[in-house]
This record gives structure tokens, C-alpha cells and sequence, in this order.
């Protein structure tokens, strides 16, 4: 279970660490808004498909995009931030690589709480369903707080919108969330 503490742990470790995750305009105009809220689906909807090379074309061409994990050990929970080069995606999302798990199902040994466990299991069995966004760019699952630890973070590259930073979880060991089982 998540401790009261990591919110605060984590908003440190944003505000030092991510800068570009934070750096989108406050105020998007209403076509921005469509268009951000219609990648975001279109994200979703590769992610399902469980083709890495789909999802990969929503990261970052140039510059650097962040992971924000967080690790919920008995007793404890650990935050990390991870910032990747755009031109390392292809080696981090492949099969053994640092960002395989979180956009990938292995059936038989899942780490349960990583981005895809939790969009498969909490869309499907939640009564709010979906995701909104919040704060400019910033998207969360629905009902769950806008500095939710899973969540996904746009900019602007080109004239397309791409992944600034997404968050991630891994529940090691003592209780599991009641979303999860």
C-alpha cells in the first residue's frame, strides 16, 4: 500500500529532475486540447495492440523523455527517475531492456502495478473508466488523483504531440492494491 509520504517525495523529485516533463504552456487552446486528448487515446490503443514498435512511435525523436518509477517494498517505497536519450528507446523497450516490462504482458511472470498491468487491469475493471487529463498535459487514470504515480506526459516535437515523461509502479512484496486482484 502507498505510504503518505511518496506524493511529496515524488513532487521533489519532479521538480528537480524533470524539468521538461513540466515545461508544456498552462493554457492549451480547445483544437490542442482535442488533439492532445485524441493522441492520447491513440497511445491506448497501441499499447493494447502489445506491439512495442507501435508504442514507440508516441516517444520523443530528439531530446530526452523520463520515466518516474516508484517501488513499493514492504515497509517502504523507493522513487527513481529515470531520463532516456530519445535515440536510446529502441535499445530500452526491447526485450530485456529497462522499459520492456512496462509496455509489454508476460503472462506467467508480470510485475504487478507496471504502465501496462495497470492499464489492462484498472480500465477493465474500473467504474470510472479511462483517463483525463490534468494540469495541461498531464494524464491520469479516472479517479485517481492529478500527481497519481501512473501517469503519461505530453509535448510538442515538430507538430506532433510525443511522451515527456510517464510514471510507473512496481508493487514488491506486502499488500496489493485492491485494484489489482
Amino acid at each position: 500500500m502507498r505510504k503518505a509520504g511518496w506524493p511529496l517525495a515524488l513532487a521533489a523529485v519532479l521538480a528537480t529532475s524533470a524539468p521538461a516533463a513540466g515545461q508544456q504552456q498552462a493554457r492549451l487552446s480547445s483544437a490542442e486540447v482535442a488533439s492532445l486528448q485524441a493522441r492520447m487515446q491513440q497511445f491506448l490503443h497501441a499499447l493494447r495492440s502489445a506491439r512495442t514498435d507501435s508504442v514507440t512511435a508516441f516517444f520523443p525523436r530528439q531530446g530526452d523523455f523520463t520515466r518516474v518509477y516508484i517501488e513499493h517494498r514492504e515497509g517502504r517505497d523507493a522513487v527513481s527517475v529515470w531520463r532516456f536519450p530519445a535515440a536510446d528507446l529502441p535499445r530500452a523497450i526491447e526485450y530485456g531492456g529497462p522499459l520492456h516490462a512496462s509496455f509489454s504482458i508476460d503472462v506467467e511472470r508480470q510485475p504487478v502495478g507496471l504502465f501496462f498491468h495497470q492499464v489492462l487491469v484498472r480500465e477493465a475493471f474500473s467504474r470510472q473508466g479511462g483517463w483525463r487529463r490534468v494540469r495541461g498535459t498531464r494524464f491520469v487514470l479516472a479517479g485517481e488523483p492529478a500527481d497519481a504515480p501512473l501517469f503519461v506526459e505530453w509535448r510538442r516535437e515538430g507538430g506532433e504531440w510525443v511522451i515527456a515523461a510517464y510514471g510507473d509502479e512496481w508493487f514488491r512484496g506486502g499488500k496489493l492494491p485492491a485494484w489489482c486482484c
